[in-house]
Protein backbone atom coordinates (compact mmCIF):
# COMPACT_ATOMS: atom_id res chain seq x y z
CA UNK A 1 0.00 0.00 0.00
CA UNK A 2 2.98 2.28 0.61
CA UNK A 3 3.75 2.07 -3.11
CA UNK A 4 0.54 3.99 -3.77
CA UNK A 5 1.80 7.07 -1.93
CA UNK A 6 4.46 8.07 -4.51
CA UNK A 7 1.92 7.68 -7.29
CA UNK A 8 -0.57 10.01 -5.58
CA UNK A 9 2.22 12.48 -4.88
CA UNK A 10 3.26 12.46 -8.55
CA UNK A 11 -0.34 12.91 -9.64
CA UNK A 12 -0.79 15.88 -7.30
CA UNK A 13 2.46 17.45 -8.51
CA UNK A 14 1.39 17.01 -12.13
CA UNK A 15 -1.96 18.64 -11.33
CA UNK A 16 -0.24 21.63 -9.74
CA UNK A 17 2.09 22.04 -12.72
CA UNK A 18 -0.84 21.82 -15.12
CA UNK A 19 -2.76 24.45 -13.13
CA UNK A 20 0.25 26.77 -13.13
CA UNK A 21 0.66 26.35 -16.88
CA UNK A 22 -3.02 27.11 -17.46
CA UNK A 23 -2.80 30.24 -15.31
CA UNK A 24 0.34 31.34 -17.18
CA UNK A 25 -1.38 30.90 -20.54
CA UNK A 26 -4.48 32.75 -19.33
CA UNK A 27 -2.32 35.60 -18.06
CA UNK A 28 -0.42 35.75 -21.36
CA UNK A 29 -3.67 35.79 -23.35
CA UNK A 30 -5.05 38.55 -21.16
CA UNK A 31 -1.91 40.62 -21.68
CA UNK A 32 -2.07 40.00 -25.42
CA UNK A 33 -5.70 41.13 -25.49
CA UNK A 34 -4.70 44.40 -23.85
Amino acid sequence: MNASFPRIRFFLLFGVLFALAEISVAHFCEKDDE
